[in-house]
C-alpha cells in the first residue's frame, strides 16, 4: 500500500511517513479548535455595544480632561471644552 508522497508501508503498518501523521493531527485539531474560535469570536461581536461611537468620544473626553488637569493651562482647558462641544454636537 502506498500513502501520499508515495511512502510505502510495511506489511505490519507502523512504519508510516512522519508527515503524512503530522497532517492528520493538524487536520483533526483544525476540526476540533475551530468550532471553538467561531463561538468565542461570535461572543466578542455580540459584547460590542450599539452605540460605540458615543463610548469613544464619552473616553476621548474623559482622557483629554485629564490630560488638561495634569498641564494646569487655562487655555487647554478651554481646548477641551471646544472639543466636547464639538464632539457631543455630532
Amino acid at each position: 500500500m502506498r500513502l501520499r508522497g508515495g511512502t510505502k508501508l510495511r506489511k505490519n503498518g507502523y512504519q508510516i511517513k512522519v508527515d503524512y501523521i503530522l497532517q492528520s493531527f493538524i487536520l483533526a485539531m483544525i476540526n476540533f479548535l475551530m468550532p471553538i474560535a467561531i463561538s468565542i469570536i461570535n461572543k466578542a461581536v455580540d459584547r460590542i455595544p450599539d452605540d460605540l461611537d458615543s463610548v469613544i468620544k464619552d473616553f476621548l473626553i474623559k482622557l483629554l480632561k485629564r490630560a488638561a488637569a495634569k498641564t494646569g493651562n487655562k487655555v487647554d482647558d478651554e481646548l477641551v471644552l471646544a472639543l466636547q462641544k464639538a464632539l457631543l454636537e455630532s
